[in-house]
């Protein structure tokens, strides 16, 4: 839904910086977009690695998510580049606590015909 609306928007003839929607001005939507595409992201990267010890469930479901709604809250004009370093540092925070907590052999492997898929 977001990811429509700020599309929307952005497609307007106004242009993104101009046009609003319940008050929220184009350019808000295009940073709570980017947001909530990066806590997918996250949520996903633990999925895909199998992370199931609480200390990496929390870093998936709890840090990237109030990191990033605390980065917006705090910093004047949060742009993509803040927002794929924190999510960044996270990500690599996670598979980091997932080799200590769980161990490097719990990491599922792929077979490496989906790994070509995935890559076109």
């Amino acid at each position: 839904l977001l990811a429509a609306v700020f599309h929307m928007l952005h497609m307007s003839p106004e242009g993104l910086s101009r046009t609003s929607l319940l008050g929220l001005r184009g350019s808000t939507w295009r940073t709570w977009d980017v947001i909530m595409a990066n806590v997918v992201l996250a949520r996903s990267l633990g999925h895909a690695i199998s992370a199931t010890h609480p200390a990496t469930a929390a870093i998936t479901n709890v840090v990237v998510p109030t990191g990033l709604v605390v980065c917006l809250a705090v910093l004047p004009s949060v742009d993509i580049v803040v927002v794929a370093t924190l999510t960044g540092v996270c990500l690599l925070a996670l598979v980091a606590c997932k080799v200590v907590l769980e161990g490097v052999d719990t990491i599922p492997s792929y077979p490496a015909s989906l790994a070509r898929a995935v890559m076109f």
